[in-house]
């Protein structure tokens, strides 16, 4: 699927990252990469209160003053595995996608769009059930991402979430 330009994500960070090249790339496996380093991958949600919820895992323990937020806007090609006929396509499961320990199929579906120069993939979110993420392949999309910090966006969040 291609995704109509400046389509609009967010990530929540820890400050404790350092360079500002750490703050997009995630430093740990993920669902649709294995290594950080050879796989550079950032993930984001739709809005500032799926990504809250993603990166926290619905834990609520925490400072927001230890966070960052940061807007993304990428256009290119994505595969959209929130559509049926997207799932069918590369024979993944909703099943494998909800799993909280990431199935070995969807880091190999990772790596085989990483190859074909895929930007990256769009899925549900597995904390916030009205929510999408996004996996975005960051060598793929240079020239196609841009980014920047949201200023005090820790004020429109509540205990739960968002504040409505």
């Amino acid at each position: 699927m291609n995704v109509p330009s400046k389509t609009t994500w967010y990530r929540i960070v820890e400050t404790k990252a350092v360079a500002q090249s750490d703050w997009l790339r995630s430093n740990n496996r993920g669902r649709f990469h294995r290594d950080p380093m050879s796989e550079p991958t950032s993930y984001a949600a739709d809005s500032l209160n799926t990504a809250w919820l993603e990166h926290t895992q619905g834990e609520q323990k925490f400072r927001f003053n230890k966070f960052k937020a940061f807007q993304i806007e990428c256009s290119g090609t994505f595969c959209d595995l929130c559509e049926p006929v997207e799932r069918a396509r590369w024979k993944i499961c909703l099943a494998e996608l909800e799993s909280d320990s990431p199935s070995e199929h969807c880091r190999e579906l990772g790596s085989t769009l990483r190859r074909s120069g895929m930007f990256g993939i769009i899925y549900w979110s597995n904390r916030d059930r009205k929510g999408t993420c996004v996996a975005v392949f960051l060598e793929n999309t240079k020239g196609a991402l841009r980014w920047n910090e949201v200023a005090n966006w820790n004020r429109l969040l509540g205990p739960n979430g968002l504040r409505e």
